[in-house]
């Protein structure tokens, strides 16, 4: 029988993966309308940024996969969104 803190942690990968896609709706309208309208982009940057220290501490810490996968995986996901958002923003908001 497994730890149960492996199935807390699958608990959590799942959780974090549905906060991690949850703006998908936002960059279909986004490419959809071909703007960044009122959105932002301070959450999607330092969610990139939270999400790249998650996984980094992930590689120190030993048995670190559950930490690992899961925020490399948003990590990509956040790259994705913030590149959406460069291509779609507006000049003057361009940093």
């Amino acid at each position: 029988m497994a730890d149960p803190s492996f199935f807390v942690g699958i608990v959590g990968n799942i959780i974090s993966i549905l906060v991690f896609t949850s703006p998908i709706a936002t960059f279909r309208r986004v490419v959809r309308n071909k703007s960044t309208e009122e959105f932002r982009w301070l959450p999607y940057v330092t969610t990139l940024l939270c999400t790249s220290l998650w996984a980094f501490y992930g590689l120190l810490k030993p048995s670190g996969l559950l930490i690992i996968t899961v925020n490399a995986a948003g990590a990509a996901l956040q790259a994705t969104y913030v590149a959406l958002y460069l291509a779609y923003a507006p000049r003057d908001t361009k940093v």
